[in-house]
């Protein structure tokens, strides 16, 4: 590999990636992962439309967790002084979410997810929210969504 790449380079020609690694990237969609001829009639794939639920509508569907969340929101409504600012885009799961996470009786939240945190919290008789573990643990609220990961996640505490 690195002999043809100097070779090209030395020849004043430009590499792109399909010389370096000729049987991983294909520029013809008529060429299979293996590097074999496939007609245009066969599809090394059969076409599948995914559709994906956002945690809301997730949520939306399950009626006792819905009405968990519902119960959760109403309560931590009831512990405030005033209505939250800024707080208008965000839904009523989020706030919740938020809410677990700047709740210091939980334990500390620096550098770990908000699952990571919740099992803790449980396995310390912290009495952390059910419902924000039910939440955590649906399939939804993955890490791509970063629903798993608290507002702190990306912070790390500070040697010393």
């Amino acid at each position: 590999m690195k002999k043809r790449t100097t070779q090209a380079k030395k020849s004043g020609q430009n590499t792109n990636i399909r010389d370096v690694f000729p049987h991983v990237v294909r520029s013809n969609s008529s060429q299979s992962h293996i590097g074999k001829k496939v007609s245009s009639e066969q599809s090394p794939t059969p076409d599948v439309t995914i559709t994906t639920k956002t945690l809301d509508e997730r949520i939306k569907e399950d009626d006792e967790l819905s009405k968990e969340v519902e119960e959760a929101w109403n309560q931590i409504m009831a512990e405030r002084i005033s209505e939250p600012i800024h707080c208008e885009n965000i839904t009523k799961v989020e706030f919740i979410l938020h809410h677990f996470d700047t709740t210091a009786r939980y334990g500390p939240y620096l550098g770990m997810t908000r699952m990571q945190r919740w099992k803790r919290a449980k396995n310390f008789n912290l009495n952390p929210p059910e419902t924000v573990g039910k939440i955590l643990m649906l399939e939804e609220a993955d890490e791509e969504n970063r629903k798993r990961e608290s507002l702190f996640y990306d912070l790390q505490t500070i040697p010393g």
